[in-house]
């Protein structure tokens, strides 16, 4: 089984770029309890989203590639480009489980491309009451 977790970065001041440091804290304990463990994460350059990266990292025991085509407003190219040479490394290297931090509107792009008819992308939160903060 191959798994590819999509994860946004945390939650950030804008007066500094970086995440809070509860954000920190839950990136960290997402990395511990994540399940499977990723082999590596692929974060954006930002400073939010390498925190966030760094932060889960730090909790999975695993490193981190940093790659530009992961920014907030890459391109179709970018995205399609960074998959093509992703997915042989990967194959090449018996890496089974990859997580990858970027933003909302890139990763939005990613997964809408994945959904074809009748497959499924699965979020899970512990209780209902998180859905609501979603919107």
């Amino acid at each position: 089984m191959k798994t590819i977790y999509f994860i946004r970065h945390g939650d950030y001041s804008p007066k500094t770029e970086d995440i809070y440091d509860s954000e920190r804290f839950k990136a960290r304990l997402m990395g511990q309890n994540m399940n499977p463990k990723p082999q590596i994460i692929y974060t954006s350059p930002t400073l939010r989203a390498k925190t966030t990266a760094e932060c889960i990292a730090e909790g999975a025991g695993v490193k981190i590639e940093i790659d530009g085509r992961l920014e907030e407003f890459s391109t179709k190219d970018m995205r399609e480009n960074f998959f093509k040479d992703l997915f042989p490394a990967l194959e090449k290297n018996n890496i089974d489980t990859i997580a990858i931090i970027s933003h909302q509107p890139t990763l939005k792009k990613m997964t809408s491309s994945w959904l074809r008819c009748l497959e499924s992308l699965v979020i899970q939160k512990e209780t209902w009451n998180e859905y609501i903060h979603s919107f």
